[in-house]
């Protein structure tokens, strides 16, 4: 319960940033690296999904973020 509240305390973003020193793969670099590759796809599969720009943003955001549960405590 105590990482759980320690966790709330902590911003996704703040998360996410900590990603940048976790190693996904010496030669494909940091879990962060990776989160932002899959934002990179979300730009290659968006047209052919007929996303509006709305929905867009939403799929980037929850591709960049989808990684930042690795950097808190409960992991």
């Amino acid at each position: 319960l105590f990482l759980y509240e320690q966790d709330l305390k902590l911003d996704l973003e703040l998360l996410n940033e900590r990603l940048k020193e976790v190693t996904y793969r010496k030669e494909l670099g940091s879990v962060y690296d990776k989160s932002l590759r899959l934002v990179g796809y979300i730009d290659e599969i968006a047209g052919g999904l007929k996303l509006d720009s709305a929905a867009l943003l939403a799929a980037k955001r929850a591709a960049a973020l989808c990684k930042a549960d690795l950097a808190s405590g409960l992991v």
